[in-house]
């Protein structure tokens, strides 16, 4: 879905009701029917939203609605899988000649890129947290916003992990659009409709990366200096990703207890449902949370060695050895949190002992030396054939073919081998044998 496109769906109405309005009502919807599907909090009244701007169109156009939704969605899925980060509901709201009233001027988004470069750095360092925190009080359609998360995805970091955001501004469809963005491209935020001068708070939008990645406990973020009502509710509506129980949860359970006629233990059948309701949770949770892990495969945003994974699934079959011990011996939670040790693989080292290829760092130790190579080559008959051992060999150390073979064809040249040695030449050079050259 283009700028284009949005604004002739303004225009469904053929003028019944105007352009700006449509509009309006279109991004308010939207942010309704995402808000509906993970906050439960704030979703009977935002169904009740639904239904007040559905009233004033006909059904018809309730379809165009709809489907303008699936096609904006479907627009942004494209902009993910080619690392685009637009802001068509911004554009079109400019177009539609919204912006430069009542306050609302746009930053331009060459402009915003400059901004989070300057403001985030080149190289932005994690935060001991082990995530990054973005705010901005008067965030428009959240063009600034996504410059921010763009910077940190150039930068190797995953904003649907690495991040999270709070946005405010005082116009209500600002703050919708803001919403829908950031919910859409899925970057935890929290979006407020407010007063950032007053520090009112008029409506609180949770996107769905933030409800589903239980950031309400992580990084809560009240619109001030007290505790947020909304988001106190939604702790209480949602499991806490911790081991230990709640307060609310010894109140709901002594509630139960002091019902049942006992004030020490619950009855075996409450047990039994209380453990199949939290453990398929937290197990669903460990099975998501691992995909997540195998996402770091991708060679063009994430470098690693075997030391790494040797580290990482040590770890896990540690604790999965721990946890199935104590859930068959009822014995006491202990935790130890889980640290990479970067001793192979630190700056002052890395280029020492490992060299990057093809995505992966490879140790030094498991290659060959240049002269062994120009050995083989000279006792041979200097054709691919003889670099067969090698490549068999690499590809048993490694576990990955690393020699690539290229056909020249031009003059004598017979064809090109690349493939990782120990050692450098000082410029780039053919290796020449008999009346050919390899």
């Amino acid at each position: 879905m283009t700028t284009k496109d949005l604004i002739d769906l303004s225009k469904l109405t053929n003028g019944r009701i105007s352009d700006r309005t449509v509009f309006i009502d279109f991004v308010a919807l939207c942010a309704m029917a995402i808000s509906c599907a993970v906050d439960c909090v704030h979703a009977d009244a935002r169904r009740k939203g639904i239904a007040e701007i559905l009233a004033r169109y006909q059904p018809k156009e309730h379809s165009q609605l709809f489907t303008g939704f699936r096609d904006l969605t479907d627009a942004v899925k494209t902009d993910i899988e080619q690392q685009r980060w637009e802001d068509r509901l911004g554009n079109a709201f400019q177009k539609l000649g919204m912006s430069g009233k009542d306050g609302i001027d746009f930053t331009p988004p060459d402009l915003t890129r400059l901004m989070a470069r300057i403001a985030m750095g080149a190289t932005p360092t994690l935060p001991p947290e082990g995530y990054f925190t973005v705010t901005d009080p008067t965030c428009g359609s959240g063009i600034t916003l996504l410059a921010a998360a763009e910077q940190l995805a150039d930068a190797g970091y995953n904003p649907c992990q690495h991040l999270v955001m709070q946005a405010a501004d005082l116009n209500r469809t600002c703050a919708h659009m803001a919403y829908v963005n950031l919910s859409l491209y899925g970057i935890p935020a929290v979006v407020i409709h407010g007063n950032t001068l007053t520090m009112e708070e008029y409506s609180r939008w949770y996107t769905p990366a933030y409800v589903l990645g239980s950031w309400i406990w992580r990084c809560p973020l009240p619109y001030g200096s007290s505790r947020n009502r909304s988001d106190e509710l939604l702790k209480m509506a949602t499991d806490p990703p911790c081991m230990l129980p709640s307060a609310g949860s010894r109140l709901r359970n002594w509630a139960v207890r002091r019902k049942e006629g006992d004030d020490n233990t619950m009855t075996g059948q409450a047990k039994y449902k209380q453990f199949i309701k939290i453990a398929e949770k937290r197990t669903q949770r460990v099975l998501e949370d691992l995909e997540a892990l195998g996402n770091c495969s991708n060679p063009a945003t994430y470098l690693y060695s075997d030391h790494h994974l040797r580290q990482i699934f040590n770890a896990i079959d540690e604790k999965l050895a721990n946890v199935k011990k104590r859930l068959q011996e009822r014995s006491p939670y202990s935790h130890i949190p889980f640290r990479l040790k970067d001793t192979a693989m630190d700056d002052s080292n890395c280029a020492n002992t490992h060299l990057s290829y093809m995505g992966k760092m490879i140790p030094r130790n498991d290659l060959f030396t240049q002269e062994y190579v120009i050995h083989v080559l000279e006792t041979g008959s200097a054709c691919f054939t003889d670099l067969e051992q090698i490549r068999a060999t690499y590809m048993d150390k490694l576990g990955l073919d690393p020699c690539w073979t290229y056909p020249l064809g031009i003059g004598a040249h017979h064809g090109l081998v690349i493939l990782p040695v120990v050692g450098r030449l000082p410029q780039p050079a053919l290796y020449r044998h008999g009346s050919g050259d390899l």
